[in-house]
Formats: structure tokens, sequence, C-alpha cells
């Protein structure tokens, strides 16, 4: 198992070398959408392999896209004649299929009796086309398209090939998935591995196990593509965080919304995790209804978080106000039709109450209504914003 970095359609061949091959046209002509890196420790037997993805799996739906620059439409335009989202997402079941697998095959190996290379190579594929069934993937001719290979080095870095469960020595076992096409077209889009480095670990009156020593590295990582698919996922997240403090009014940043809760990050502060069945009590979703408010989404808490600043500025604080102002157009009928509704569905089974309020177009901003402190602190804290932005732009002067 040599060191090697492979994209596309190269990763369909475990004998492939790195290739000089653009990515835009790694994938047979098109954009590679994965890539293989394998490892090797130069001076011990530790060898792990990963498959990481160049797409989120995701592309802009149209509803979304109304009212974005023609550039950008002509970038969708672009990445959705390169690829298919749906590609990517196979690719990306069939790796979570894959390192199911691999894993039943190590647990096999260090804890059932009699156990061979052959008997865990068997757990390997009958697990991987379950995991696949399980996650709606039909994978057909498994056997022959699985490779699997389980082998011991000792001290010297020898390479055993015929492992014996139990012994204590290090193993590594590599499961390969080749020959994966597209469902679109059957265009060939590649190979997907993934291998591990373990030891068994056998105690007096306790049941074997297997130690993993690659486990900290990650399984899974993904970039998004260049382009539309990256701009979208940004353009989804951009929030202000409006609060009640003098020091601070607002904070610039990003959320990534899940069916459970968010994730709020600002160059300015620590990252902020709330999980609706965990620190959330209550969410309240005000729409916008003249130009002069913003739609924004109000959290109750019941503890504090771990958030920089915050902690200084407000340490008694419960509430958290996300004004969607920064979004898009775009961006915020997205929010409405997809983020809301799952959000709905989730708040209903974990019972924490939800409601959304009916602004008043005549409410006083001065104070003159219940809602008019809450606007006035929400008018300066967009104030605050837009002063920022442009005290931290970057100037560009004019090159003639």
């Amino acid at each position: 198992m040599a060191p090697r970095v492979t994209f596309g359609t190269n990763t369909n061949d475990d004998r492939a070398a790195v290739s000089s091959t653009k990515l835009g046209a790694a994938g047979g002509g098109r954009p590679a959408m994965h890539f293989v890196v394998e490892a090797a420790d130069p001076k011990g037997a530790l060898r792990v392999a990963r498959t990481y993805f160049l797409s989120h799996a995701v592309l802009p739906t149209a509803h979304y896209l109304e009212d974005v620059t023609e550039e950008e439409q002509e970038e969708v335009a672009a990445l959705g004649a390169a690829w298919n989202s749906h590609d990517a997402r196979l690719l990306m079941l069939l790796y979570l299929s894959l390192m199911d697998a691999t894993w039943a095959a190590i647990h096999h190996f260090t804890s059932c009796d009699g156990a061979d290379v052959h008997s865990a190579r068997a757990e390997a594929v009958s697990t991987l086309e379950a995991a696949a069934s399980a996650r709606g993937v039909t994978l057909d001719n498994a056997q022959e398209r699985v490779k699997f290979a389980l082998w011991s080095c000792d001290h010297l870095n020898g390479v055993q090939s015929n492992p014996v469960s139990g012994e204590r020595r290090l193993k590594v076992v590599r499961l390969s998935l080749c020959d994966i096409l597209s469902p679109q077209d059957d265009r060939l889009l590649g190979g997907l591995v993934f291998s591990e480095t373990f030891l068994d670990l056998i105690g007096h009156g306790t049941p074997p196990r297997a130690l993993i020593l690659t486990d900290s590295i990650p399984c899974l990582l993904a970039w998004g593509a260049p382009g539309a698919e990256e701009a979208a996922s940004v353009r989804i997240q951009k929030v202000l965080l409006c609060l009640e403090c003098r020091g601070l009014p607002s904070v610039s940043g990003h959320w990534y919304t899940f069916e459970a809760g968010i994730v709020f990050t600002s160059p300015h502060l620590a990252p902020l995790v709330l999980h609706f069945g965990k620190h959330v009590t209550h969410t309240t979703f005000i729409p916008a209804t003249t130009d002069s408010t913003f739609a924004r989404v109000v959290l109750t808490t019941n503890t504090k978080a771990v958030c920089g600043p915050l902690e200084v500025l407000m340490p008694e604080w419960q509430e958290l106000t996300f004004s969607l102002a920064p979004m898009r157009l775009s961006a915020q009928r997205h929010f409405h039709r997809t983020v809301l509704p799952a959000w709905e569905r989730t708040m209903a089974v974990l019972d924490v109450p939800h409601e959304t309020l009916d602004v008043d177009p005549n409410e006083d901003a001065d104070g003159g209504s219940p809602r008019g402190r809450p606007a006035a602190i929400l008018a300066n804290a967009h104030d605050f914003a837009e002063r920022q932005d442009k005290q931290f732009a970057v100037h560009v002067p004019d090159s003639k």
C-alpha cells in the first residue's frame, strides 16, 4: 500500500499513479467529485486510506436562483452541465457504507472465534450490501467489485499476508469498491477506498476488541465546488446576531442550519452551537412586513453557551435574536420554504414551543408600543453592522 493521491476516475484503479490531470477534467473529461488519499508511515506499519469529496452534493434549486445575477446563473448552468449532484450523493452514501463494512470486518476478525481473512471479507461484503441498501442504494455485483486486503506487520515491518486473530501485531485492513457508475448516464465515476490500522486487545476476563490507531484521521471531508455551489452555501448562511449590549450591538457572521439547531460562526466570536432539544426552550419567528422591519428569529435559551466576548458583555443573556436582513432575497425564500418548516417539525417532536408573530406595520420604533424598544435595538444593531462593514472594507485604488 504505497502512498498516493488519485482524483476522479483514476480512483477506480488501485494501481494508478499520481497524474498531472487537471481537476476540471479528472472526472472523465468533467470536474472530479472526489479523491483518494493513501498514506504510510515510512518507518513503521501504520497505513491509512480515506476518500474525500470536492462537492457538497447539493446544487441551488430553481426557486433559490430567481434573483441571482446573470453571471451567477451562468455559473450554475456550467456546474450543472459538468455533473449531477446525485452522482456526488451516490458516492458519499456508498463511502459511508464502505466505512461501516470496514469496521464490521475489524470487529469480526478480532472478536469471533476462528475468524480469518476469508471470513472477514465475507463479513465486509455482507455489511456493505446491507448498509448501502439501508441508505437506499442498490449495489450490484458486490462480490466482484469489492477488493479486500488484510495483513499484519512484525517488529521489522515485514508483511504477513495471512494474519492470525489475537496475535500482538499491527494489522491493516483495506477495502475498496470500484466501477461506480452514474445512474444518469452510466458514466464511470471512479472508485472508493477506506483503510484502517488496528491492534488486537486481549485481556483477562474481558472480551477481545480492536484498538483502531488511525481513527483520529477524519473519515469524511468535503469542500464545496468552486462557483455556484460554494456561493450558494455562503448566501444561505449569512445573518446578523443582534445583541442588547451597548459595547457590541451586533455581530456579523454565518449560520449553518440543521433540522435540530444551528451553528453560528463569526471571526469575532467562538462558534455558537444551539440545539433545540438541549439549549433552546422557545423559538419565535417574526417576518418582515415593511421596508423598515427585518425578518428575525428569536431563540430563548436555558443555558449560557461558551461564546467568547458574550460571556463578558452579556453574562446573563437568555435570548438571542438573529436578523435575516443580510440574506439575499433568494436565501430568505429558501429559509421560509425549507428551513423553517423543518424546524417546526423538529420542535413539535422535541416539545419545544414555537410561534410565528405578525408584526404590526404601524409599530412605533421609538418605544410607543410593547415592541418599540426591541425595534429600536434592532435598528441600532443594523446601523452598527453597516458602520463596521464600511470601517473594515478593503478599498482598492483605481489603477488608472
